[in-house]
């Protein structure tokens, strides 16, 4: 019994995957950490994010290292940037609402230490690189409403049945753990949301009235963070065509999020609304390594490639959640106490009223005429993760000194990610190990297709734009099994413009992305698979600005 309850005890926080940007999952958040889209300079954010047969710009040095061979003096680059996202949601049959969110921050900083010209033919030169890169934001804002036809405290219900508990544990729950419930069923039912069907061992329960009455349901989230990398980068030339380089990388993440679901019900008898909110804060930092190649023929064409290994991360998370039931007790005196387990025993009337809880006697009968925030203890957690590794293969052609077209595939092995931790903690490695079996289960590998071009209208200023198209993750097969697919696209499409101004000193340069992609969201889960989702349309605006000096 105990045992069953520790098991389910991270559910609260851990569910089945969707999908979502606004997960809480391992599985989920690992996927995030993964995926990027046109990153680096401004000139390269410009064209698309292209780097695997290109080089000369600082962003060889987190992506091709081999590019960083083609540089014959010295560069010190800065990069400020600029991220705007907005949502579009609908859900249960309510309107579309949207919002949005914005950050100022740092894109790109690096330094390019340019290698002697070779003093015979057929030396190698090499040049030595070290730049940061934000690879993602991560900040985001959804809101959605409507009527799903189901509550919340329907799933709570559920997953408190699963736990076979006793009258015994839910005591325990509120003379040993509250006011910060352990167990987040306890918390649940001294907030009134379970009904016990009496007679029944183990307990079974059914949500309160708002199951009935399917309430109205307002979701909030907001979401801070951004995952990026520190590299240290080498790459060079014997011969002017075949270029080689590697690269040690360092990236980080930092993700925080807060959502909020209110449930108000319209025709009550004491329960007038619910609110169930969650904080999750999780940070991580690891390494990779990456080899790539360059190959010039001659002036016309470039081939290029890169494999990135694995990125092995150690990962520190914490998460809470709380529960608020808001009674009105002018309808019938409030919930009456008598459809709750030995709540009318003096000590534990005694311990409500010391916790803050308001009760009354009428008429030979208690009720409960108003209940506290109720809080789930903090769970902190660490373990390790394993992201996917890539490799990308690229072409260019070049128009003299008027130009080039480029290309780039990029593979992701997204049924790579691994999860594992040095915790003695079984409630933790059995959702880790439920974590990989989602992996294998409704994630796919994908490749990323980008192409973009430059155009030197000028002696000094150039004009750039590209395309990018991000494959979905999720095997679409799996994921709408059993239902039909609503009219979402699950992969990511980016559009880049950019210009620059260049001359022997210093280069300008300001690039432009714009990202679109839908999600869909589910807030809890039945057992009859009856829950409603939310369509989020979703959009994302990166600007970048560039100041590179020659020395």
């Amino acid at each position: 019994m105990k045992l069953n309850r520790f098991l389910c005890l991270s559910l609260l926080f851990f569910g089945v995957s969707q999908v979502q940007a606004q997960d809480n999952g391992y599985e989920s958040l690992a996927k995030m950490f993964a995926q990027t889209g046109p990153t680096g300079s401004a000139r390269f954010i410009g064209i698309g994010g292209q780097y695997s047969s290109l080089g000369g710009d600082v962003s060889s040095i987190s992506g091709n290292p081999a590019g960083l061979g083609f540089y014959t003096r010295s560069e010190f680059s800065f990069s400020p940037g600029v991220s705007l996202g907005a949502t579009s949601s609908t859900f249960g049959g309510g309107s579309a609402t949207t919002s949005s969110v914005s950050n100022f921050n740092l894109a790109n900083l690096s330094i390019v230490f340019a290698g002697n010209e070779p003093q015979y033919k057929g030396a190698w030169r090499g040049s030595f690189g070290i730049g940061y890169t934000r690879n993602s934001s991560l900040g985001n804002s959804v809101a959605f409403s409507g009527n799903s036809g189901s509550s919340i405290t329907d799933s709570f219900a559920e997953r408190a049945t699963s736990e076979q508990i006793s009258p015994d544990d839910l005591q325990d729950g509120l003379f040993i753990d509250a006011p910060n419930y352990y167990y987040s069923s306890d918390a649940y039912y001294w907030s009134f949301l379970l009904q016990p069907r009496i007679g029944t061992s183990p307990l079974q329960f059914d949500g309160v009235e708002a199951t009935k009455l399917a309430p109205t349901q307002n979701y909030l989230f907001s979401s801070t963070g951004r995952t990026s990398q520190w590299t240290l980068s080498y790459g060079g030339t014997a011969n002017e065509k075949l270029y080689l380089g590697f690269s040690l990388g360092i990236p980080s993440f930092s993700y925080e999020t807060k959502s909020t679901l209110k449930e108000n019900v319209t025709n009550y008898d004491a329960i007038s609304s619910v609110e169930y909110s969650k904080i999750l804060s999780t940070s991580g930092s690891g390494l990779n390594l990456t080899g790539g190649f360059v190959y010039r023929p001659n002036e016309t064409i470039r081939f290029g490639g890169s494999i990135t290994t694995p990125t092995w991360y150690s990962v520190d998370g914490t998460y809470s959640s709380s529960v608020l039931t808001t009674i009105d007790a002018s309808k019938i005196g409030g919930i009456p106490l008598s459809n709750y387990f030995a709540t009318t025993q003096t000590n534990i009337l005694s311990k409500l009223s010391n916790l803050g809880y308001g009760i009354v006697q009428k008429n030979g009968a208690y009720y409960a005429t108003k209940a506290p925030r109720v809080n789930i203890a903090e769970n902190v957690e660490n373990y390790n993760m394993t992201n996917p590794f890539k490799a990308n293969l690229g072409a260019s052609i070049f128009f003299g000194k008027k130009g080039f077209i480029s290309a780039d595939a990029e593979y992701v092995n997204y049924r790579g990610i691994r999860f594992y931790t040095d915790m003695d903690d079984q409630g933790l490695i059995s959702n880790l190990k439920g974590a990989e079996a989602e992996v294998k289960s409704i994630y796919q590998n994908v490749w990323n297709l980008k192409l973009g071009g430059e155009f030197r209208a000028t002696q000094h200023v150039s004009l750039r734009a590209g395309y990018g198209y991000y494959g979905s993750p999720y095997n679409e097969t799996k994921i709408f099994s059993g239902s039909s697919k609503p009219n979402v696209n699950l992969g990511t499409q980016s559009l880049s413009a950019g210009i620059g101004y260049k001359n022997n000193s210093f280069h300008l340069d300001l690039g432009f992305v714009h990202s679109t992609t839908d999600q869909i969201y589910t807030p809890y889960f039945l057992n009859d698979n009856s829950q409603a989702s939310a369509i989020i349309k979703k959009t994302q605006d990166n600007i970048v600005a560039s100041v590179g000096i020659y020395f």
